[in-house]
Parts: C-alpha cells; structure tokens; sequence
C-alpha cells in the first residue's frame, strides 16, 4: 500500500474532500451521522497525514455510502417499530394479511403458505392457554426435526401469549439438558415424540420434576410419557382465528425466546432475544443482501440457533421472504436443493463449503454444482485459505461473511466480499465508532491497560480484543445479555476509555487493516505458549489444512508434566489412512516455525462437533495424550529425526517422567 500511496498527488486536497462531503451536509439534515462525518472532515483538515487519509477515503467512499444507506433505512425502519410497539407477532400478522397465499416455508414435508402457518400457530396458542400457559411463563421447546415450520409456528404462538420461548438444543442430554432448562426458569416443556428418551432420563430430577410435559406427536403414535399431555390431538381440535386482542399487548423491548450458546466452552448459557433484537437482526440482514419479493432463501441449518432460527427463518416470519427448511445439513443434497427450489440465497457455516468441496473433488461431474441461481451465499466461519478456490468452483457471484454473537452487540458485515474480512469500519468515522480493538496478552485475553487504568486502542495491523459499546437507547448496541445476570456481567468492561462506561467483551481476537476490514485471528484462550512464543492455533489449523487437503483439523495446546507452557496437538480426521506425516513435516517447514509444529497428532475417524459444525475442542484438549484415555493412534514428532513416530505406551511414560526431553 505504501507504494500506492507514493502515487498520490498532493494537490486540492480541502477542494476535493469538500466536494465529496458537502452536498449531504447541505441537502439531508444535520443530524448525528453527518455530524460525525462533519468531525471527520474536520480531523481530515488537520491531520498531518493528509494523503494516506485521502487514499482510504478514495478506497472506501463507495463501500461506506452503500453502508451508509442500508444503516440509516435499517435505522428508520426500527424506529417505527419501536414507536408503534411492532413485535414479531405483530409483523408476521401483517405479512399474512397482505400475501397469504404466498409461500412462507418450504419443507421436507411440503409448502407452507402463510395463511396455514398463521392458522397452525392460532391454533398452538388456543392450546396452550388453554392448559394454562401464562404471560411471562417460559416454555422450553424441543424438537428434533430442524426442517419443520411447525417450530417457528410453536414460537409465534407463544408470543401471542407474552410467554418466551427457550429453544432447547435437541443434541442435550442429562445434566446439560436439565441446567439448559433450570437457567431459563422453564415452567413447561414442549416436546417431540422423536426425543422421549431424553426427557425419560431426566424427568426424576428434583430441579424440574414440578415442570408440566406437553408431548407432540408428529404423525406418530409414540406412547405418551407419565403426566403429559397430549399436543396433536388436542391442536387441531382448536380454532384458527387470531387473538388480536393478545396480541396487542405485546411490547417491542419484550423477551421474545432464549437462543443457548452452543456449549463449546463450559455448559450452554441462555441469551435473551427480545423483540427489538429479533427484528433488528432480520431486518438489516433482509436490507443489506437488498431481498425482494422474488428470492428464496435457503436454510439447512438448526432452527435452535441464532443463523437458522433468526437470520434464516426470521426471513420468513419478520421480512416475509420464501424461505426453505432442511432438517439437516447434506452436502450431496445441498446444490440439487438449490436447483429444486429455485434458490437465489443461500446460508453457510463454518465448514459446510469445505464440505461442499470435498463433496466437488469426488465427484466426476464438470459442473458439481448444476445450473443453480444463486446470487449470494451469506454466513460465518468461511475459512480465507479455501474462499477463493470455494467461489469460483461453484460460481458464486458474492459472499457476505458475517461477524457477530448470538447475544453480543460487536456485529459486522463483509459486504463486499473481500476474501477473509468478516466486516468492517468507516475509518474516516472510527473516533464515533463504538466497537473498538484494544491490546491485550494474547495467551491470557486480558485486557492491558495504560498508566491511567484505560484501555489501549489497536492501531491498524495489530490484533486486538473486541469490544462494543453497550447503549440501550441505541437499537444497534443494545446489550440483552444472558437470563443468567451473572453470567451477563461477566461479559461486560468497565472503565474502557472514561469511567464506569461499559463494553461487552466479544472474547475474540481481531485484527484491522487500513482501509477498516476486520479478520478474525483467535478466540481468547485459543492461543497457548511453546518455547517462549505464542502458537495461534487457528493459524496452525489453516496451514495443515493446506497440507493435509480439507481434512477436518483441530489444533490445541496440551500440558505436559514439568514442561513449561503447553505443546501444540493436532486431531486429523483420516479414515482412508491416506494421511503422510513425512510430506506434512516438509511443508510444515515451508510455511510454520518450528515451535508451532504439532509435537502430537491424533488420527480420528470422525471430528466432535456441534449443530452448528463447531469444533468442541475442549473434549479433545480434555483428553490430550493420554493413552489411557485415547484409543485413537498418537504420533510424536522427535525432534532428532524429525518425523513423526507412533506413540507407545513406552514413549508416553518416558515423556511424562522427563527422559524424553521436549
């Protein structure tokens, strides 16, 4: 970038900025926005570095406007919601009134229009006042099936009645599932006869035997478990009409549901969705992907969570866009859906467009994905090292990698798709800005502080931990938190930059580049120490991916017995055992320094992951390389011969008494 800059002239600089900035300042009122950008004008006059502000200014201007208005036509609209107490419920029924003969959900069991979604959820909420669901009651729901609009049909129902709902995990068991339903404060539990044997093991617990069963029956003759009550029999036996009346009592900042982090750290912790957060999240996904009446969007993702439940379904419910349900991810099956459905959106996770190439590779056909439609494909965790080559096999026009938390107020999005940027931030406009990048350890994730107790603010290039500034009188940086208040707080800083201002704590290091793209690095406690220096195992994870060619790849630090530090582990799935430990030490040594080689490999049949395809590492790191644990075969790289050589029970016992020195 530096030699570009050489390049720019020196000349009317004031003449060229003033040009730029001035028609909106004079035509559109003056109000925060351009306030702010009046500031940065003014910063821009008297910086010194005029040239290099004027490149980012030239790189960016484009980007930033089209920002710009998706934001302030986001902003409005929420604004009216606010103002007219617009809940989820509310919008939906207006939907219905205007197309309900237009198709809502498409699923594996067939179309459903909108007139029949809202007569099934009249129908739910006749029910479940009738056996005594109150306003403010949560009701915990738990279905299996992720590709049934009977789900979301469940939640609107409930927010007729004022009652949230806690969309239970349907991978839980035992005493996750019991604390998942404790934390919620739970009084009733919706359940699908596909999950029986979860509730039969838990139904004696002390902490939730007083909770009354509502068992559904989905074209089933499942017997019904002791004290509970039939759902399907009984539904359809209700009326259809709408209870307006109910309806308008509900509130635009109410609960809506509880969305459960997925569980890879430490047990799942309940955040409160309200109404505000359900359509905000809807609503600006629904205009910066620039939706019209035509599209299909295509959803093969969980219901239970944030980007099925409300950046896929909310599509349906809140924005009223055809939207496709899949009970289950299938990389076989996902272009052939696209194609079916005449699909123009489509959403992605983590490691479903590895997947999808895996799937490409094996496949004989020169065109793998078939004549599809789709214009863009929206989602998180697209890795940088496979975007490109994920783009053009299968003809993707634009990605939207997206950044955010289910509960968190740090949200982003790369529209423009840049290879590897999950957002980003005017930076003409980044001292108004309210997320911010500040320093701290890298192993640890503590926050560094300056000699005045304030936090220290990244400069671009350098990593940083991101925060975002919590304004609940702002729609956009609003912070709900957990039901749990503890487990809100722990998630708030502090005396960032003045005292007592507070930040919600992403946990996530970033870092930002000059023209204001943020790319993820790490997960605070994803980076240990070997030899002195600090391992970034996703770093780590994108190069044996390389290496190794899309298999799944874990990487994690383990402690061994008197060794400082903790050694870097990888867990390699390989079930044809087509896995080179000699090649995959020589491209190591290309591309990784030396302390960041895996001192171990595990060699797995198959990757522990969760609904939403994420890694848990904690149960690998938990077993480490303990061959009393691990069944799995262990390699060890001996730094003498540097190779990796089988792990034996006689090698593991010499490493954990010293003699083998690391």
């Amino acid at each position: 970038m530096d030699g570009e800059l050489e390049a720019i002239p020196y000349t009317s600089v004031r003449l060229i900025v003033t040009a730029v900035l001035l028609p909106p300042l004079v035509l559109l009122p003056l109000g925060k926005v351009f306030a702010g950008i009046l500031v940065a004008l003014l910063v821009f006059l008297l910086t010194p570095n005029r040239p290099y502000w004027l490149y980012v200014l030239v790189k960016t201007f484009k980007r930033d406007a089209r920002i710009a208005i998706y934001m302030a036509k986001a902003v409005v609209i929420l604004w009216w919601c606010e103002r007219n107490e617009i809940t989820v419920a509310k919008k939906f029924n207006r939907i219905v009134e205007k197309r309900p003969d237009k198709v809502a959900f498409h699923t594996e069991s067939g179309p459903w229009n909108y007139q029949k979604l809202s007569n099934f959820s009249n129908q739910a909420y006749h029910f479940l006042k009738e056996v005594g669901i109150k306003r403010g009651n949560t009701v915990g729901v738990l279905i299996g099936a992720g590709g049934e609009a009977r789900y979301p049909g469940f939640w609107l129902a409930l927010s007729y009645l004022g009652a949230p709902v806690a969309l239970l995990p349907p991978q839980l068991r035992s005493s996750a599932l019991v604390h998942s339903i404790k934390v919620a404060k739970v009084t009733t539990l919706l359940f699908s006869h596909h999950l029986c044997d979860a509730i039969n093991e838990i139904r004696d617990d002390p902490d939730i035997k007083d909770i009354q069963l509502l068992q559904y029956n989905m074209e089933n003759d499942t017997p019904l478990l002791k004290n509970a009550i039939c759902v399907a029999s009984k539904l359809t036996q209700m009326p259809t009409t709408t209870p307006t009346e109910e309806i308008a009592l509900g509130k635009y900042k109410d609960n809506f549901m509880y969305i459960y982090t997925s569980g890879t750290t430490g047990l799942p912790k309940a955040a409160v969705i309200t109404h505000q957060r359900y359509l905000m999240i809807s609503i600006v996904l629904n205009i910066v992907t620039s939706v019209t009446d035509k599209d299909v969007v295509y959803t093969p993702l969980p219901l239970h969570h944030t980007a099925g439940g409300i950046l896929g379904a909310g599509q349906a419910i809140a924005c009223g866009t055809t939207v496709v349900l899949k009970s289950k991810f299938s990389a076989s099956n996902f272009w052939k859906d696209c194609i079916k459905y005449k699909c123009t959106i489509a959403q992605y996770i983590g490691e479903m467009c590895r997947f999808l190439l895996v799937a490409a590779e094996k496949s004989d056909e020169s065109d793998p994905a078939g004549p599809h439609s789709i214009r863009l494909m929206v989602g998180n965790g697209l890795r940088s090292s496979i975007w490109s080559r994920f783009q053009n096999t299968f003809k993707i026009p634009n990605i939207y990698e997206l950044y955010g938390a289910t509960e968190g107020n740090t949200n982003m999005m790369n529209i423009t798709s840049r290879v590897g940027a999950v957002g980003f931030l005017p930076r003409l406009a980044s001292s108004i800005s309210p997320i911010f990048l500040v320093k701290c350890d890298s192993v640890t994730g503590e926050i560094l502080r300056d000699k005045n107790g304030f936090c220290i603010v990244c400069q671009p290039g350098e990593p940083g931990l991101l925060l975002g500034k919590l304004n609940h009188k702002k729609r956009l940086y609003a912070f709900a938190g957990y039901v749990d208040k503890e487990s809100t707080n722990k998630k708030i800083v502090k005396n960032v930059f003045a005292a007592d201002d507070c930040y919600f704590n992403s946990g996530d290091i970033l870092v930002m580049d000059h023209l204001g793209y943020f790319y993820f690095k790490d997960r605070t406690g994803d980076t240990f120490r070997w030899r002195g220096e600090n391992v970034s195992t996703t770093q780590v994870e994108n190069i044996l991916n390389n290496l190794i060619g899309l298999a799944d790849t874990s990487v994690y630090g383990v402690q061994i017995p008197n060794v400082e530090g903790r050694a870097g582990m990888a867990a390699v799935v390989d079930v044809e055992n087509k896995l080179n430990l000699q090649s995959l030490v020589t491209g190591m040594k290309k591309d990784l320094p030396s302390y960041a080689f895996p001192v171990f490999i595990r060699i797995l049949t198959s990757m522990p992951v969760t609904t939403t395809f994420k890694m848990i590492k904690k149960d690998l790191q938990s077993d480490g390389f303990d061959l009393n644990k691990v069944k799995d075969k262990i390699y060890f790289l001996d730094s003498k011969s540097s190779s990796y050589i089988q792990l034996t029970t006689e090698l593991y016992n010499d490493i954990l008494s010293g003699k083998v020195r690391l």
